[in-house]
């Protein structure tokens, strides 16, 4: 969200807005698992190429409580695998 979007939210109330972010959208899916989970039973896959499939993965994982990761259609993102062994302690 912009700054002034951060602004009008945090206006709203006791709203604390968090920017994680990476340099591509398989880093920032990497990102916001490391933030948001320490550890997961299982990781939500899905292909970093098309919004719909990700999206589509979002509450079935927030349901089960696992992350959600991208990957490319013929390549595993490195930062995207050492999240994997990270958050699965595998």
């Amino acid at each position: 969200m912009s700054p002034a979007v951060e602004q009008e939210v945090a206006a709203l109330g006791s709203w604390n807005v968090t920017r994680v972010a990476g340099p591509n959208r398989y880093a920032t899916a990497a990102a916001l698992s490391a933030y948001g989970f320490t550890t997961a039973p299982h990781v939500y896959v899905t292909t970093g190429q098309q919004f719909p499939d990700a999206l589509a993965a979002v509450p079935v994982a927030a349901a089960a409580g696992a992350p959600v990761l991208l990957v490319q259609p013929d390549a595993l993102p490195g930062i995207v695998a050492g999240e994997l062994v990270r958050v699965l302690g595998i």
